[in-house]
């Protein structure tokens, strides 16, 4: 039995979008609600596919106001919108899985840039460029979060070198930012 609480407000939403209230009143209220929890289900997703389909840099602006946005629907709206209610179990998860798969890119292409550091190593005697632009037979990688190129800094440490790549990823936890990696030359 559909929640009563759910009800009318469906109903609403319903006759709102151009349901007839005959159709309306002959549907048991189960149906109402389940109409309206996909409708509703339907509409947020395709607010938030929005931002999903833009390349990664681009996106973030993107996925942070439309947050905001669907936070502020779900607590307007938990108590008397099943999609709401749905949504707020499910979205989150659906935004962490493309987070994590940024973050895997983010390994793939700092990993990438230090084959490429190690190509141009062993290419001028062991010597590490003075800055990213400089790599050379194969270019580094760029930082996905912006499209740019990872922060490069280079420190002797006990005689080798060690290599920082860091990131600008502000949402993400600390232990991304940067990644070292020791160089023998």
């Amino acid at each position: 039995m559909a929640t009563v609480g759910f009800v009318e407000p469906a109903r609403q939403r319903l006759l709102s979008s151009g349901y007839s209230a005959e159709t309306l009143a002959g549907m048991p209220p189960t149906q109402v609600v389940i109409i309206d929890t996909a409708r509703e289900l339907q509409r947020m997703s395709d607010q938030s596919v929005k931002a999903f389909l833009l390349p990664i840099e681009m996106r973030r602006p993107f996925m942070v106001t439309g947050d905001q946005r669907f936070r502020q629907w779900v607590q307007e709206e938990r108590w008397s919108s099943g999609g709401a209610m749905f949504a707020s179990v499910l979205f989150p998860a659906i935004s962490q899985a493309y987070e994590a798969e940024i973050r895997r890119l983010l390994t793939h292409q700092r990993l990438m840039t230090v084959e490429a550091l190690r190509m141009h190593a062993a290419n001028h005697d062991g010597k590490l460029p003075e800055s990213l632009d400089q790599l050379n037979p194969v270019p580094a990688m760029l930082d996905p979060y912006t499209a740019k190129q990872f922060g490069y800094r280079i420190e002797s440490i006990d005689g080798r070198a060690t290599v920082t790549l860091s990131a600008d990823v502000s949402a993400s936890p600390e232990t991304l930012r940067e990644y070292r990696i020791q160089i023998s030359q």
